[in-house]
Formats: C-alpha cells, structure tokens, sequence
C-alpha cells in the first residue's frame, strides 16, 4: 500500500536518500509501498509504516528500510 494514503507527510524525500546508498540512481523513479497485515480470524488490519519496501522502476533494485528514529511504527492502524 502506498504509505502517503496513511500519511501525506511521510517521508518520501528520506526514503530516496536511503535508496541511494543501495544503487538506485538518485533521478530514478522508485515505488515505496508498506505492508498490510490482516490477522485471522479477519481482525483489524495494520500497516507497517517503519519499514517500506523500496523498488528503483528502472534498476528493479529493491531492498525494505528502516526509517530510524521517525514517529511510524511497525502496527499503523488502518
């Protein structure tokens, strides 16, 4: 899920800091999503806004990372 849906301040501008420390290209598109997780039976669904995974569109280099020290947390009610 597309984590600014949750939040319009997140972070986007870190994120593509952090991206590229692990090769992806600081002019190239990124796709920055966080996982949902829906607990059985079906309870209430959280997102995990800490850690996001990261995928360079045209490197298709990706990797999750931790946005250390920020106020998300890894069980964001949705």
């Amino acid at each position: 899920m597309n984590p600014q849906l949750i939040d319009a301040r997140y972070p986007i501008n870190r994120i593509h800091h952090l991206a590229k420390r692990i090769g992806i290209v600081h002019d190239e598109p990124i796709g920055v999503a966080a996982l949902v997780t829906v607990p059985r039976p079906p309870g209430r669904p959280t997102v995990n806004m800490l850690a996001p995974i990261v995928i360079g569109a045209r490197s298709r280099v990706g990797v999750q990372v931790v946005l250390h020290g920020s106020r998300f947390g890894l069980r964001h009610a949705l």
